[in-house]
């Protein structure tokens, strides 16, 4: 079954590799020092070169949203951290290549800025005259009504309806996606038109799976095992490589960030201390990686509880939250001390965020399969996080589990980039994401 990523609301990939090789090329041949011969030729391999990858990585993340007529706020982001590697990758390659450097590198990343403002105003530009243009993609649903309507519905939430017509056949109009449910299709006689379909590079999708992938978030209601490890991300070698490696060089940036940061936090301390009185560092048990429990440090952003109070949602004691804590917690800088915890290989950068015992005590009865979250290491940020914020009740946190187990199914190098940047943005808005 074809991949519903394979299909895309306007695409911009043509006109974005030819944007993306002419801005290279252009950069490239204006970052040649001027005492070097501009050679046309190296200087379009190494364009080309630097297109090639440059695409290649930002499609391997998913850059290029399926269901969005404009660009998301976090692209800009994605392009900047991305952007810089496929001409790098290139300058090292032809100079073992031809013996000489012939981009300078403070020309690549003068250039990478603007080249980004650039392909971004084209996927704007693109956006805006698909939707002036009114024109619509051909939605096939092989459903029952109850399904048909929680698609309608999931489109309707997103304002994405006026994008979309539904037809009924795989006849002209051919549709640009068909959506199928594991249930009614199972005769190939009976679905001779899917298989055209397939042959004729249609996309098809199973109804839970295209659900899962619009919200972000596994049904936990609705999804069963077969269809969540049927469209999981394959763990290939370069995947389990990554997870790896991750392991081994998470606990050293951990170390290198936290010597780094050393003046940031000194001052962070001061401010914590002068604030109320208290320990400047907090130190609350979490349930970890395999149901092991540790004590995860923060700076201390609230005025001490009175002792044996009750453990609380991270929502219901904003009474207690200092002037300082509450710029710490908006600024995530509260979060630093964790640097440590990622030291000593407790929390990864990226993961389902580790919950206090007590409140896996009282969510195990009303949510089952709340225990899944501790199969993967627990992170500093998390799908969970940059999409729905901390849970602050019960069905809050079903929710958060939801978004988890989306997380675990697909697990890979693309995702980690995604949580990272939506991470930095919500860093840079100044934006609390205990808020919900």
């Amino acid at each position: 079954m074809n991949s519903w990523s394979s299909f895309r609301l306007v695409d911009t990939t043509a006109g974005f590799n030819i944007l993306l090789f002419l801005s290279f090329f252009i950069f490239g041949f204006f970052g040649v020092p001027a005492d070097m011969n501009r050679s046309s030729v190296i200087l379009l391999v190494w364009a080309a070169m630097s297109a090639a990858i440059s695409y290649f990585l930002l499609d391997a993340i998913d850059y290029f949203e399926s269901f969005l007529p404009l660009p998301s706020k976090t692209n800009l982001f994605t392009l900047l951290l991305t952007l810089p590697w496929g001409p790098v990758i290139s300058r090292i390659f032809v100079t073992l290549l031809v013996g000489d450097s012939i981009v300078r590198y403070r020309s690549i990343f003068l250039s990478v800025p603007v080249c980004a403002i650039l392909l971004l105003l084209y996927q704007y530009l693109s956006g805006w005259i698909f939707i002036a243009s009114k024109k619509k993609r051909r939605i096939w649903p092989i459903l029952n009504e109850k399904d048909t309507a929680a698609l309608k519905s999931e489109l309707h939430s997103r304002e994405l309806t006026k994008y979309f017509e539904w037809v009924n056949g795989a006849t002209k109009p051919i549709p640009d996606l068909i959506v199928i449910s594991r249930s009614g299709v199972r005769d190939f006689a009976a679905n001779t038109e899917l298989l055209s379909a397939h042959l004729n590079a249609v996309p098809l999708v199973d109804i839970r799976a295209l659900m899962s992938n619009l919200s972000g978030k596994v049904d936990v209601e609705t999804m069963d095992l077969w269809l969540y490890l049927q469209t999981a991300t394959a763990q290939t070698g370069i995947a389990r490589v990554y997870f790896q490696l991750k392991s081994v060089i998470e606990p050293f940036l951990g170390v290198l960030l936290a010597l780094l940061l050393a003046p940031l936090f000194f001052f962070v301390a001061i401010l914590v201390k002068i604030s109320s009185p208290g320990p400047v560092i907090f130190k609350q048990v979490r349930t970890g990686f395999h149901g092991r429990e540790f004590s995860l440090f923060k700076f201390r952003t609230m005025k001490l509880a009175p002792p044996n109070a009750p453990a609380s949602w991270a929502n219901s004691d904003s009474e207690r939250i200092t002037k300082i804590g509450t710029f710490l917690r908006k600024s995530h800088l509260d979060e630093l001390p964790q640097l440590f915890n990622i030291a000593v290989g407790q929390l990864s950068f990226v993961g389902p965020r580790p919950e206090r015992p007590e409140f896996y005590s009282l969510l195990k009865g009303p949510i089952p399969l709340f225990y899944l979250r501790t199969m993967v290491r627990p992170g500093v940020t998390g799908w969970a996080q940059v999409i729905g914020g901390y849970a602050g009740s019960v069905e809050e946190s079903k929710e958060k589990l939801e978004y988890d187990l989306y997380y675990m199914q697909q697990m890979s190098p693309r995702l980690d980039v995604m949580v990272i940047i939506k991470t930095l943005f919500l860093f840079l808005s100044f934006r609390d994401e205990k808020a919900k």
